[in-house]
């Protein structure tokens, strides 16, 4: 990457994570993901200082490395923002850009040291929430909107969009309405999943259940403390906890709103896509 978008950022005006432990009561941690493949090429070449499982074998990366990481972050960001601008200046310097739908997402969020954790292994917010910007011509106009959606419905959307009738077997739902009415009517969760401790998720607009079936194999770089039911909970309460730092799954109070989701959970996108599409 260019140095110059390095330069865009003071290395000390880096904040670090809130949240640099693992969740109280928490089910499974990734052992940074990426960052245990890649080897010691990466960061000063160092990774041995890297731990996993549990806090007593889970160092955290020193400050100085922990501000090199988010540092390299932001100037990647900046990086491709200026190759989006080259490809709308573009579409600009051929006329097409009042003509053009045009959509960028990410495949996954990215994981800045909360919890630990380094780029994008885990079912937690930082890793299942992604950018996305969708840009129609004479409609969108810098509106924002903060329903649920998921990558599986960009498919329809697109379809939607140019006129293509959509294929019947789409599980995912278009976004077309939102794109005229933001604030309309939505989706009560949309789904994701992991395939350390085949981990599945299910995020509302207040909680995200996660629910680990253990499956032991040798040289698996999943960690579940779980018991011999062979699945495991986490439940967090994102209105009053949205750094998902107690998991509250294991609570008494709480397990009636964990067999409901985990229902919900079990049923898939069906029952929610007619939901919102009444």
């Amino acid at each position: 990457m260019p140095q110059k978008y390095w330069d865009l950022y003071d290395r000390d005006d880096v904040d670090l994570a809130q949240n640099p432990f693992l969740p109280k009561d928490g089910i499974g941690i990734s052992n940074l993901g990426d960052f245990l493949h890649y080897g010691e090429e990466e960061i000063d070449r160092a990774y041995s200082d890297l731990g996993k499982y549990s806090e007593d074998d889970f160092p955290l990366l020193s400050e100085a490395k922990q501000r090199k990481c988010i540092h390299g972050y932001w100037a990647s960001v900046s990086f491709t923002d200026a190759q989006i601008g080259k490809v709308l200046a573009e579409l600009e310097r051929l006329g097409q850009l009042d003509e053009t739908v045009i959509v960028l997402w990410g495949d996954n969020g990215w994981h800045l040291g909360e919890h630990r954790l380094w780029s994008k292994t885990s079912s937690f917010e930082e890793s299942t929430r992604i950018p996305l910007l969708v840009s129609v011509p004479g409609l969108t106009n810098g509106l924002t909107c903060d329903a649920l959606v998921e990558l599986v419905d960009l498919y329809p959307t697109l379809c939607d969009l140019v006129g293509l009738e959509r294929p019947p077997h789409l599980e995912g739902l278009s976004l077309a309405p939102l794109l005229e009415n933001p604030d309309r009517e939505w989706k009560a969760g949309v789904f994701s999943m992991m395939h350390q401790g085949h981990a599945r998720t299910l995020r509302t607009d207040r909680y995200r259940l996660t629910r680990y079936t253990n499956v032991p194999a040798e040289g698996d770089l999943w960690h579940l403390r779980d018991s011999a039911s062979g699945h495991a909970f986490e439940l967090f309460d994102l209105h009053n906890d949205p750094g998902e730092n107690v998991n509250i799954a294991g609570r008494p109070e709480h397990r009636a709103q964990v067999e409901e989701l985990d229902r919900m959970l079990t049923a898939g996108w069906a029952p929610i896509r007619s939901q919102a599409q009444c």
